[in-house]
């Protein structure tokens, strides 16, 4: 393979007398090289990670399949790290990179039974996961640092330092020199003269992307006004929701119907018609329909109508208040006190 050399004569590398073969791609150690673009290589990796995950069988919240969280650590244990093999020399665009956050959101969508038009930021935050370029950030900042260990007459080292004048905006280090300056760290001289262990490295890497994910994330979860019960749910969007959480594996029976429920109307995409009338609009293009409640044909069927003041649910919700272990205010005479 010749790079940043596209005119170059065919069959004019040779070792000994044996011509090498000129080629455009190359498959090493598993990564994909290319002349032309890394687009073969994204879609070569995402499709490694997501059918290594679809072979898993039975999981979401379906009935008699896998708990949620045990799918999620399958994924982040055996799917995720083979999607995302090389990534710290990885130099891809940001429509690539969408293309990852693309399945990367799809998995989610199905560990958690959630809708696709479930809003994107809200996928990521009742599973406590990461976006993918910020988990790319960290192996590659990881990577660095192994490199800056090493001693000076290393050749990885020496490679490293002599990229470093590169003009190139879109090069490995200048990429990189912009990421640090994005969390207020060294650049990579002073990081090469003063390298910091191992230990204290990592957890100032972890905490300044983990502070930054989060700030990101609440702020767009903070644009959309379904996700207000999310925001004031859940306020950690680095760990799995509480929501997710059984406790007794007979409790499983009712987490698999009831569960995923509840989440829909953390995230505003629970089917209610006050949210399938704004669905058929935006999927007809035509004004918002009607969002009546079917079963009592009176008032607008959102999440506290459905559960406080329906009077056709009235029976079934004085049952399950009678079988409460403590005493509930009845939501029919104070709907403030029924949020989801």
């Amino acid at each position: 393979m010749v790079f940043g050399c596209r005119n170059h004569p065919p069959s004019c590398w040779k070792l000994g007398n044996d011509a090498i073969e000129v080629v455009e791609q190359h498959l090493h150690l598993g990564i994909l090289h290319s002349t032309k673009s890394t687009v073969a290589r994204t879609i070569l990796q995402t499709s490694r990670g997501r059918s290594s995950f679809f072979a898993l069988n039975r999981f979401g919240t379906r009935f008699g399949c896998t708990h949620p969280l045990t799918a999620l650590r399958l994924y982040q244990t055996i799917s995720l790290p083979r999607m995302l093999y090389s990534a710290p020399l990885w130099n891809i665009s940001n429509t690539e990179m969408e293309m990852y956050e693309r399945v990367h959101r799809k998995i989610l969508r199905t560990i958690q039974g959630l809708p696709i038009r479930c809003p994107k930021v809200g996928v990521l935050w009742m599973a406590g996961a990461k976006y993918i370029k910020d988990i790319v950030l960290k192996e590659k900042l990881t990577f660095l640092h192994s490199i800056l260990q090493l001693p000076d007459h290393a050749a990885p080292k020496q490679v490293l330092l002599a990229c470093l004048n590169s003009t190139s905006p879109r090069s490995w280090t200048n990429t990189l020199q912009r990421h640090l300056d994005e969390l207020n760290l060294p650049d990579i001289s002073t990081l090469a003269a003063n390298t910091p262990s191992a230990g204290i490295w990592h957890r100032c890497v972890d905490r300044l992307i983990a502070c930054q994910a989060q700030l990101n994330m609440r702020e767009e979860a903070e644009s959309k006004k379904d996700l207000n019960p999310l925001i004031r749910c859940c306020t950690k969007p680095s760990v799995p929701a509480p929501h997710w959480k059984v406790t007794h594996s007979a409790e499983m029976l009712h987490f698999t119907t009831k569960s995923n429920f509840r989440v829909r109307l953390l995230l505003g995409c629970h089917g209610l018609e006050s949210d399938a009338a704004k669905f058929r609009a935006r999927r007809d293009g035509g004004p918002t329909g009607n969002p009546t409640c079917k079963l009592c044909k009176s008032g607008e069927e959102d999440p506290v109508h459905f559960l406080a003041t329906c009077n056709a649910l009235q029976a079934e919700r004085q049952s399950m208040l009678s079988h409460a272990p403590f005493n509930l205010p009845d939501p029919a005479h104070d709907p403030t006190t029924c949020r989801p």
